[in-house]
């Protein structure tokens, strides 16, 4: 833990405004619950139960079986500094859940149970034409019972706590045009039907827009960080192609991006979760307007957390970079505190570096370890890095 005395300690938003603006704070901001550095529900009551943490403090789950609201007191015990806000559901809502435990979401998206998850299985556009997609029964992000109490949340945060606020991800674009006409189809017709995969995926990004306007409209002047996503890589590189990226996606992140910055005034930083290889992407992603970038797995190409550092440690601040596919679920105590002491060494120096679990913590990751992981935070992340 920070050595120095209360006195000394910067506040938690003042500790994360120099790390994203790439300057070395008294230490790295600690971060639990974004997008894309989580925990599933089983790994999250292990570590209550090893916590001796009895009952419950407000703890939320998300119908995908991860944790959308942690217990106060977890988060207290890790010494987190941020704290998140979740869009509500709608008042009318579209969604319809079926006696085997499966789900239609209000996108008509069909969830049915896959091991520690909710998986979809089906593709509701698959088969639709241009006009049939015009058509279709589009969410409507405008429904106020989507935000119905955030302000008050949000602005309590921000006036009695020094807490980093910031809200979830509540919608994609390029990952949404895949779920709904099916990845194997979108992808081959952003090369031979652009006009399709360019009218879908402007359908996606309209709606997405309007989940933004409504969450901003009560959260936009209390927030620090706001979330987006869109899942752009596999293990060896990104989906699609740099050009197509520029082509296709990019413009609907750049609106997401100049959206949240109207809506906050300029103040908050846009934070993008994308698992994967893509590095050859994030010029074109620091283009469109990303501040900060999650989860920078160390694993896939190009990926290496000294690579990214060199390349774009000065224009993106990094969130997360564990090696959580083999350290963080199967060493031990002590393989995991190397681990976050290798990665804050090479991410941290200078400034824009967020530390934070690589992806939701799985069930296989034994409590001990996610205790170790914060706790190694605390003691190496103490600038000056050593």
């Amino acid at each position: 833990m920070d050595k120095s005395s209360e006195a000394e300690k910067m506040n938690r938003r003042e500790r994360f405004a120099q790390a994203v603006n790439h300057e070395e704070p008294d230490r790295i901001p600690i971060d639990l619950g974004s997008t894309g550095g989580g925990m599933t529900v089983e790994a999250y009551q292990r570590l209550k139960e090893h916590l001796g943490l009895e009952g419950d403090q407000g703890t939320r789950i998300t119908s995908l079986f991860v944790v959308d609201r942690y217990d106060e007191r977890v988060l207290r015990a890790l010494d987190v500094d941020f704290r998140h806000l979740s869009m509500r559901g709608p008042r009318t809502s579209k969604a319809v859940s079926y006696p085997d435990g499966s789900f239609q979401d209000e996108w008509g998206l069909l969830y049915r149970k896959a091991a520690y998850y909710m998986e979809m299985v089906n593709a509701p556009l698959r088969e639709a034409t241009l006009a049939e997609i015009e058509g279709y029964n589009w969410p409507d992000g405008s429904d106020p019972g989507r935000v119905e109490g955030l302000a008050a949340e949000a602005r309590r945060l921000y006036e009695e706590t020094d807490y980093v606020v910031c809200s979830q991800s509540v919608g994609s674009v390029f990952q949404q045009a895949c779920r709904l006409r099916g990845m194997d189809q979108y992808l081959m017709e952003m090369i031979v039907d652009k006009p399709l995969a360019k009218r879908l995926i402007d359908l996606c990004a309209e709606v997405t827009l309007g989940f933004y306007e409504n969450l901003l409209g009560a959260v936009g002047p209390y927030v620090q960080m706001v979330e987006i996503q869109d899942d752009l890589g596999t293990q060896i590189g990104p989906f699609i192609s740099p050009a197509l990226y520029r082509e296709l996606v990019q413009p609907c992140h750049a609106r997401l991006a100049s959206l949240i910055k109207k809506k906050t005034g300029g103040r908050a930083k846009v934070f993008m979760h994308s698992d994967g290889s893509i590095f050859d992407l994030l010029p074109d992603i620091i283009d469109a307007g990303i501040d900060v970038i999650n989860p920078t797995q160390p694993q896939p190409a190009k990926m290496e957390p000294e690579r990214l550092k060199a390349a774009y440690g000065d224009r993106i601040t990094f969130h997360a970079g564990l090696d959580q596919q083999h350290t963080i679920p199967f060493g031990s105590v002590e393989d995991v505190r190397a681990e976050v002491r290798s990665k804050i060494g090479l991410l941290a120096p200078g400034g824009g570096y967020i530390f934070s679990p690589c992806h939701n913590l799985q069930p296989d990751v034994p409590p001990q370890n996610i205790v170790a992981m914060y706790q190694a935070a605390h003691e190496f992340g103490t600038y000056p890095i050593r």
